[in-house]
């Protein structure tokens, strides 16, 4: 027996030998391939900044780069990329890249150029809608306001609105003070801002017809928080109050109409959860975006009973740059309680605001916009467009359903130091029969700041 639990003993022993060996022969070939392999390290983030851009805001924005470790140079180039991918995404740089600089074939350093823009955009104003009429006044935009990646947004205007006939109504302007603030960061979340003060004469328009003309001095302050979730995804509770301390009323020749003003008081909530997967080439946008919310609101007109209405709504819009050219499109679609919503017509190139309205709808917007021409500092491009749209109104008095399409065209002009403000003229076409067109206004001319779609 004792010979055979010696036996026994010397097999174990053997075994755990051999174990141990193929252990440290394993841990051998780590060790060496690790020699061969090794992991490759940022030492420093150097940044190089022509203006103002303060390089705290852009590790706030960025995170720290320091000290991160990648498995090779491939990694570490597609990290460096993403960078200059979220700088570009801000639309407030003149320039902005963000290179690989070797120390050795295991070290670099990441090197972050900024060029920015100009820090004060004063922009005399003097622009034509044929929903608005002229506007005219000035615009001061402030983006990267004091190098900390926050952006100011004012402006003051003195408008002359149209008559039925559009000829503009000299003799009644309308005065308007709108401000922003946005990109304020609150540790986890950003906050943005905004007030204004209105004082003039405000019509409630339905179907394209003027129901309720008053003389209007109104306020309003909102607000929200956004929470980012990774670089795509976000969420914003905000916040509307708005009231009017004196009103008084002009004419009211349907009286159903006095339930959307002149308001006394106007408070609004919502959530709104989006999805921001695009980028931009140039001056043009790749990929997609998608929202969803739902708000609630409630108002209290002088004139009629308290209301309150909810609101659900869903945003999809996806654009491809493609060398000169930039297809894309929106689509917007909503259902609301109580009252229909007017002004739905802004959702159309080509219709009069005033003439759609409903309680659901669903709006398609499409263009391609095409470089036309670049010159050192500024762009031209023209975006022809195609528009669809359907909306349901139950209190209709015509028809429920109204759906048609407009045509048309814009003209952009973008430029370096101020991306975030292009400016455009587009002119558009109202499709529809002609028993839909209110007064025969087909043609619609807007002359303002904006993006095409």
């Amino acid at each position: 027996m004792n010979r055979l639990t010696k036996a026994a003993d010397r097999l174990s022993v053997t075994v755990l030998l051999v174990l141990a060996l193929n252990a440290l022969a394993a841990f051998a070939v780590s060790a060496e391939e690790a020699g061969e392999n090794p992991r490759i390290a940022i030492r420093n983030e150097i940044y190089r900044i022509d203006g103002r851009t303060r390089p705290e805001a852009l590790v706030s924005l960025l995170g720290p780069a320091e000290g991160l470790e990648f498995q090779d140079s491939a990694a570490l180039e597609e990290y460096a990329a993403d960078r200059a991918r979220k700088l570009e995404k801000l639309r407030v740089f003149k320039k902005s890249a963000v290179r690989v600089e070797w120390i050795d074939d295991y070290l670099a350093d990441l090197v972050v150029e900024i060029e920015d823009g100009a820090p004060v955009i004063p922009i005399p104003y003097a622009f034509y809608n044929s929903n608005d009429g002229l506007q005219a006044g000035s615009i001061v935009n402030m983006p990267n306001l004091g190098g900390t990646l926050r952006n100011l947004f004012l402006i003051g205007l003195y408008t002359a609105p149209p008559d039925e006939n559009d000829n503009l109504r000299w003799t009644e302007p309308n005065f308007m003070l709108f401000t922003t603030v946005s990109g304020i960061e609150l540790g986890p979340v950003s906050l943005f801002l905004g007030g204004g003060a209105t004082r003039g004469k405000r019509t409630v328009e339905y179907r394209g017809r003027t129901g309720v003309e008053a003389e209007v001095t109104s306020l309003s302050a909102s607000g929200g928080l956004t929470r980012r979730f990774g670089d795509r995804y976000s969420d914003t509770v905000s916040a509307r109050v708005a009231g009017s301390p004196a009103n008084r009323l002009v004419e009211a020749s349907d009286p159903d109409l006095l339930a959307y003003g002149p308001l006394e008081l106007s408070v609004s909530v919502k959530n709104t959860f989006a999805v921001d997967a695009f980028d931009w080439v140039g001056n043009f946008r790749d990929g997609w975006t998608a929202s969803a919310s739902a708000g609630w609101d409630r108002s209290v007109p002088r004139y009629d009973s308290i209301r309150d209405s909810f609101i659900a709504e869903a945003e999809l819009a996806a654009y491809r740059a493609l060398g000169p050219f930039n297809p894309g499109f929106s689509a917007y679609a909503f259902a609301a309680s109580g009252l229909p919503q007017l002004d739905l017509g802004a959702r159309v190139r080509g219709i009069r605001n005033g003439e759609i309205s409903g309680n659901y709808g669903a709006f398609l917007r499409t263009g391609v916009q095409t470089r036309i021409a670049r010159f050192d500092s500024a762009e031209i491009d023209a975006a022809p467009s195609v528009d669809l749209f359907w909306a349901r109104d139950p209190d209709a008095s015509d028809y429920l359903d109204d759906y048609g399409a407009a045509v048309g065209g814009e003209i952009l002009f973008l430029f370096d130091a101020m991306k975030s403000l292009p400016v455009k003229l587009g002119f558009a076409w109202d499709c529809r029969p002609e028993s839909r067109v209110i007064g025969g206004k087909r043609l619609e001319v807007d002359f303002s700041f904006s993006l095409s779609y």
